[in-house]
């Protein structure tokens, strides 16, 4: 299972499962985004797989993003005796169908995550259009604050703690760390 954000649930995907009769204690989960292919949940899943074994997903856009990584991903199982389900989807890689199925929902899946970019870039750039004194996102973090930032991380904070105790993201406290020499 995955989900992209904290905000979201793997709730209707682990009753999809649990229902498709995948055991509990077989199911992996992520909150992470699909475009990632390094994910600790799908590599336990992954290594936990044996000959003759099959990996049940949700639908086909949980387990990756790009075509090129589900093809790699499920050509690696298919090369282990590993088969994949799409339970969304219908399909299943034992079969020639299933396997064709699966290698269009891999292309589906990447054009529908590059069209998402596609439209947020062009919903950025009419914003600026519209609004070109306007500044697009957060706001610059002052030097003051910066300072504090640096503070704590060379007292050995963590970017998680630094991040609490600044109200900055976790992503900006990352970017000032970076400039950091630790």
């Amino acid at each position: 299972m995955r989900v992209s954000t904290t905000a979201q649930k793997h709730d209707l995907q682990r009753k999809a499962l649990l229902d498709a009769g995948v055991l509990p204690g077989n199911i992996y989960q992520d909150t992470i985004s699909g475009a990632k292919t390094t994910r600790s949940g799908l590599n336990h899943c992954i290594n936990s797989l044996r000959k003759g074994d099959t990996l049940v997903v949700w639908k086909i856009d949980r387990l990756g993003r790009t075509a090129s990584h589900l093809f790699d991903l499920v050509s690696q199982l298919k090369d282990r005796d590993v088969n994949f389900v799409s339970l969304t989807e219908n399909f299943d890689t034992s079969t020639p169908m299933g396997w064709a199925m699966f290698q269009f929902m891999g292309v589906f899946a990447e054009l529908e995550r590059n069209t998402i970019k596609e439209r947020v870039t062009a919903g950025i750039a009419a914003f600026r259009e519209e609004h070109p004194h306007k500044q697009w996102g957060a706001p610059p973090i002052d030097k003051k604050t910066q300072a504090r930032v640096r503070r704590q991380l060379r007292e050995g904070k963590s970017i998680r703690q630094v991040a609490a105790n600044t109200s900055i993201s976790k992503t900006k406290v990352g970017e000032i760390r970076k400039g950091l020499k630790l």
